[in-house]
């Protein structure tokens, strides 16, 4: 029953850590598109 537990929370837990990478992997590639841009201007 623990071991169950145990497995759902590192579950989100990983689920919650693979959203803030998608989330500052976009953030990341925003700004050096935005840089780009600005270079390229």
């Amino acid at each position: 029953m623990y071991f169950v537990s145990f497995h759902r929370c590192l579950e989100s837990l990983i689920a919650t850590a693979r959203h803030h990478l998608i989330v500052m992997l976009s953030l990341w590639i925003l700004k050096i598109s935005a840089s780009m841009g600005c270079l390229s201007m």
